[in-house]
């Protein structure tokens, strides 16, 4: 085999699920994407404040001329911080209401509304269920409100469910046991005995999540998700005001805050399979890491698992608790726009996407050794870490397929019967790079064998050559940026290979 030049072209995604030598998608990554169909580094975050008493289970933000009030929602309560229209600030407060049940299995679904018909001021709904660890839990505990303006503590509604609550406007729903759902009087969410207010019971199981959607027709409209089943609410009016449409009776929701709507598309996880509904409920494929996915996934906790989105790189991430981890510290990403997946170690909780606020909030699921305390962090900004007055980089890699000749070389997984190490003398990288980056050469024997790594090849901004001198007989490449400051993104490397030694 004579001296060759390849690219390193692979597949978007990093696969999970499968064996080590086939498929020709990268292999392996940290805190890495896909933009263009090509790796691309995070971007790095930072500590907003640390003082939060608690694990964060819900992050709503409400915008109101030059703060940004973000109310964090624990076990213990409601507690508040202000936020510039950067994201920075401080200053917690409490807005619990008199009497909260503390409770370890504390979950929450949030929302605000107009209050025309009472206080004439916008006011946040909240419901704590204790269902946490229990997505079936049965325990009726009260809807409170608050000025979304004021410091004071959140007040009663007057009401009690198991499920949660949800705005669709210009109406208030709450939901919990045998399919119940409520409703308030129009542009009234603390009316709910008068008016248009009403109650229905939809389903023979628990419901656990209800969100708006575009009406056809009849709008307001909503989804309705129960244990076992999924379907639409559509107002009519009359008497009914509203009209339950089953769409499924043969579904399954994996956690109350799996959902996530994007673009008027509701993606969620069920108990076995990823789904997506924009008119219709189909499975949404993933034969990457659905496999990967599930058998790591701690099904104690799964209904910690919870959903997000970062618009500006088409993702949607869910966190959930990877192996023994009671909390989450692992999401997996779905790219919508590259039709791939991917995943990434992260220690999160609850989390609120950028709207009026550029960067998304994200809560973390680990206590921080400093404050002893909780803290929200800004994502998506800069290129590292920043904690308080320190600044770290922030590690991102990611590792290409095998490309050994017994299975084909590069761009391959078909054995073509040359049973010899695979050479490289040089690498020309071409990346869009900020700092140094190494790379290392990972290979093995068998596809079941254990890893060699050699020692790391380092190159700088504008190099235009790497010369190395590995060889392998399976064999991959791991890039990795760890540099303050640092950044990457791929674009069409090229490597010199050529037959190694025979195997001996």
């Amino acid at each position: 085999m004579p001296r060759e030049l390849k690219s390193l072209n692979f597949i978007p995604g990093i696969k999970r699920d499968g064996t080590a030598l086939e498929g020709a998608m990268w292999s392996g990554g940290e805190w890495v994407r896909f933009y263009r169909g090509l790796p691309k580094k995070m971007g790095g975050y930072y500590m907003v404040t640390s003082e939060f008493s608690d694990v964060i289970r819900e992050v709503y933000v409400r915008p109101r001329q030059d703060l940004n009030r973000v109310f964090c929602f624990t076990k213990n309560g409601i507690e508040c911080v202000n936020l510039d229209k950067l994201g920075y600030g401080n200053g917690r407060y409490d807005r619990t209401p008199a009497g909260f049940a503390v409770s370890d299995d504390n979950t929450w679904t949030v929302d605000a509304l107009y209050d025309a018909g009472g206080s004439a001021t916008n006011i946040v709904i909240a419901h704590a269920s204790q269902a946490l660890t229990n997505i079936d839990d049965a325990t009726n505990l009260p809807i409170y409100y608050g000025d979304v303006n004021a410091a004071t503590a959140f007040t009663a509604l007057g009401k009690s469910v198991s499920g949660g609550i949800a705005v669709v406007h210009p109406y208030l729903f709450f939901y919990g046991n045998d399919g119940y759902i409520g409703w308030s009087a129009v542009n009234s969410p603390t009316e709910l005995t008068s008016g248009d207010a009403g109650e229905a019971n939809i389903s023979s199981t628990k419901v656990c999540r209800i969100l708006p959607t575009r009406g056809t027709g009849q709008s307001p409209s909503a989804l309705v998700w129960s244990l076992d089943a999924f379907g639409r609410l559509s107002w009519v009016g009359g008497g009914a005001v509203f009209r339950h449409d089953p769409i499924s009776s043969q579904t399954s929701l994996l956690s109350q805050r799996c959902v996530v709507e994007y673009d008027n598309q509701f993606f969620w996880i069920g108990v076995d399979r990823f789904n997506v509904y924009s008119g219709s409920l189909q499975e949404l494929p993933n034969t990457v890491n659905s496999e990967w996915f599930f058998d790591n996934l701690n099904w104690t906790h799964r209904n910690k698992v919870w959903g997000t989105k970062i618009p500006r790189w088409g993702e949607i991430w869910w966190h959930f608790p990877k192996g023994d981890s009671t909390e989450c510290n692992h999401a997996i990403i779905f790219n919508v726009r590259e039709k791939t997946w991917y995943d990434v170690a992260i220690n999160r909780s609850a989390g609120a996407f950028a709207q009026m606020l550029p960067v998304p909030l994200w809560a973390d699921s680990v206590i921080d050794p400093v404050s002893n305390k909780f803290s929200l962090w800004g994502h998506e900004r800069g290129r590292d870490i920043i904690i308080r007055d320190d600044v770290l980089a922030l590690r991102s890699s990611i590792e290409t397929p095998n490309f050994g000749l017994p299975t084909g070389g590069l761009g391959s997984d078909e054995s073509q019967g040359v049973d010899a190490w695979t050479r490289i003398d040089r690498i020309e990288p071409d990346f869009k790079q900020v700092g140094s980056m190494t790379v290392e050469v990972l290979g093995r024997d068998y596809a079941n064998a254990a890893d060699r790594t050699s020692n790391p090849y380092v190159f700088n901004e504008g190099d235009g050559k790497v010369d190395i001198r590995e060889q392998q007989r399976h064999i991959r490449l791991r890039f990795t940026s760890n540099a303050t400051g640092g950044n990457y993104h791929l674009g069409k490397s090229l490597i010199h290979i050529e037959k190694g030694d025979e195997r001996q």
